[in-house]
């Protein structure tokens, strides 16, 4: 006997299979030790060898467990002793499934051979026994109740959607699933509703219910909650695992659990409970329950709670498959892929078999096509965009390229842009080159403010070349304005009956006035900011001064602030706003200044008026003057120096201002 014979415990007949996925599909011959049934989950193999094996060549690619699609599992190899080789999942089989080992040529003992045929072994695994579950989709068709959101989400496609995903999760576990409903039509009306959704969950004799719905009551009302069956223990527990794991993965409030005589759950023979996901009444909740992510979530969180109840160690399952791009040249060779990375829910990436829903790849026209794929366990789709470039394929290169720098391009709105058809590269020399580059877009739309992202393919590199376009908002209009606290220095203007001085209230609120302005990008000139500018003490020049820091920073408008007074009148109220009287380019602002003024203060409106005042006509930007209140009123005069009204004056002038602008 050659030795090749006695280093295997294998001796099995030999037979044909085709395995492996890549274009190149070959025929390989395999021993066949047979099949092994009704395995556990866990299950844990043993091989043993007649003569010691090179422990360097045991690994994860010379031996191997593929599913029912031909897709690896991940497992643990391991050397148990010189001659023994383990075999573990590093999640757990899925019940009620087959598997094939393969243990492949490339397992060597010390002395350097190989075995001389790879060895396969089927086994099935077992399944599960009295694991049905039964998920009912609340409400159907015309029968919404009162599970309407204010914006018109209905629970019923929400609770449907919960349902379905998680039984897919349960499926993923070996449960066997049963739905009260798959789709929007059901055959009964809503009296029945209750009664044909028992008979379906006693019919499969089902083990567990899980009921889905939305809550409904105030717009206020938040949280989810389910309901158990009165004196029902296990209806109890079910509720406490579905609760926990709903806060847990949607973090809405945690309205408990709760005892019930639903007929809903007296009505069927399984452990049931009754969940109620959130409140759609509720205007934010309903935004949160029509998500992706809740649903999703939520969906999880049913099955994990399931699982746990069942006690069924849960397996690892598809969360979602990202989508994929690929760039072609024109009338360049491709074959679609067989498998696709899918995202598991224990966040790990694994490759899975898919099903495309067209066959092949017509590379001879320019163009983009989409494909969809289908995966065993998912209900999604696997998405494949093939951008096929106008460019033909450029032929062999001298160039074997190290590295691409990925690529960022600033614009403005509106720019013209034309994609690069080269990059710069440094090849395995060291050497920069340029090369030719195709893109998953042909053009790049530039009327948007925002990021664009582009990824481009260059021959004999492997990574991905990414441009990233910021496309920036055009430079908009700055405007500049010019603010005027009446008075200052020895001109303390009009004095109230306690001694509050004018000039100190109009400072207080322009400083105030000028930083809402300011925060909404608007550029402020002061003519003044303090009250010790050597100008404020000259009476000759002061006024002309103020118009000459507008006129030479060449604002557009100019605002004076001032506040009234009249002699022997203590009770005279109220809030005017001046504009020069020989132009009608201070009538809008002073409008809208003077209504938002009356508006946010609710003072005595004393209207617009015209005038021949210094600073008005001699501005050359659009100026009026606002007179905020009677100083000389002793009520208005405490109002004018309290700091939470000069705010409101500073926000209403500072909207006036704002409107006229236009921002």
């Amino acid at each position: 006997m050659s030795w090749i014979k006695r280093f295997v415990m294998f001796s099995v007949a030999a037979l044909f299979i085709v395995i492996g996925l890549s274009p190149k599909v070959l025929a390989v011959t395999y021993k066949d030790i047979g099949q092994k049934l009704g395995q556990e989950t866990n299950k844990v193999w043993n091989i043993k060898f007649n003569n010691e094996v090179d422990p360097s060549s045991i690994n994860t690619t010379n031996i191997v467990v593929l599913d029912d699609k031909n897709v690896e599992v991940k497992i643990k190899v391991e050397c148990k002793d010189s001659k023994t080789v383990s075999v573990s999942p590093i999640y757990s089989y899925q019940p009620g499934k087959t598997y094939t080992l393969i243990v492949k040529e490339g397992v060597k003992s010390k002395l350097g051979g190989k075995i001389n045929l790879p060895t396969r072994m089927v086994f099935t695994t077992k399944a599960l026994e009295g694991r049905v579950v039964a998920l009912d989709a609340g409400r159907a068709g015309n029968d919404i109740g009162y599970e309407v959101g204010p914006t018109g989400v209905k629970g019923k496609d929400i609770n449907l959607y919960v349902a379905l995903r998680a039984g897919e999760i349960l499926k993923a576990n070996g449960v066997q699933v049963i739905y009260t409903r798959t789709t929007d039509n059901v055959s009964w009306s809503p009296e029945e509703s209750i009664a044909a959704r028992s008979k379906i969950v006693n019919d499969a004799k089902a083990n567990v219910l899980v009921s889905i719905h939305c809550n409904s009551a105030s717009t206020t009302a938040t949280g989810s909650e389910t309901y158990y069956l009165q004196g029902n223990d296990n209806s109890k527990n079910l509720a406490s695992y579905v609760q926990e794991e709903l806060y847990n993965r949607t973090k809405l409030p945690n309205r408990g659990i709760k005892e019930s005589t639903l007929k809903t759950l007296s009505g069927v023979s399984a452990t049931g409970v009754y969940v109620d996901l959130g409140f759609i009444t509720n205007p934010t909740e309903e935004k949160i329950l029509n998500s992706e992510v809740f649903k999703n979530n939520s969906a999880e969180a049913i099955a994990s709670a399931v699982l746990k109840y069942l006690n069924i160690k849960e397996q690892a399952y598809i969360k979602s498959i990202p989508d994929k791009t690929v760039l072609l040249y024109k009338n360049e060779k491709y074959t679609l892929p067989t498998t696709v990375d899918a995202l598991m829910s224990d966040n790990i990436t694994s490759k899975v078999a898919v099903n495309w829903d067209k066959s092949y790849v017509d590379t001879s026209t320019e163009g983009t096509y989409y494909y969809k794929g289908t995966v065993t366990g998912y209900s999604g789709a696997a998405s494949l965009k093939v951008v096929v470039s106008s460019q033909t394929e450029p032929g062999t290169s001298t160039d074997t390229i190290k590295s691409i720098n990925n690529i960022t391009v600033n614009l403005t709105e509106g720019d013209t842009y034309s994609l690069p058809t080269k990059v710069d590269a440094i090849n395995t020399l060291g050497a920069k080159v340029q090369v030719n580059v195709i893109w998953d877009k042909s053009s790049v739309d530039t009327s948007k403010v925002g990021t664009v992202t582009l990824v481009g393919r260059v021959e004999n590199y492997s990574n991905p070349v990414v441009l990233t376009i910021v496309i920036s908002p055009k430079p908009t209009i700055k405007y500049k304005v010019a603010l005027d606290a009446g008075h200052g220095g020895t001109d303390p203007g009009a004095i109230g009956p306690n001694g509050i001085k004018e000039k100190d209230i109009t400072l207080a609120v322009t400083l105030k006035l000028g930083a809402i302005l300011e925060k909404q990008g608007i550029e402020v000139v002061y003519t003044r900011t303090n009250d010790t500018a050597a100008w404020l003490n000259s009476s000759e020049t002061r006024l002309k001064t103020r118009v000459d820091i507008a006129n030479n920073a060449n604002v557009d408008y100019f605002v004076s602030i001032h506040a009234n007074s009249v002699d022997g009148s203590p009770t005279t109220s109220g809030i005017e706003t001046y504009y020069y009287r020989e132009t009608t380019s201070g009538i809008p602002l002073a409008t809208n200044i003077q209504s938002e003024l009356i508006s946010k203060l609710g003072a005595k409106d004393r209207g617009i008026k015209s005038s021949g005042l210094y600073v008005v006509k001699y501005t050359n930007a659009p100026a009026v003057l606002v007179e905020l209140e009677f100083i000389s009123n002793p009520q208005k005069e405490a109002m004018l120096n309290d700091p939470v009204y000069q705010q409101k004056y500073a926000e209403a002038i500072a909207s006036g201002i704002i409107k006229t602008i236009g921002k």
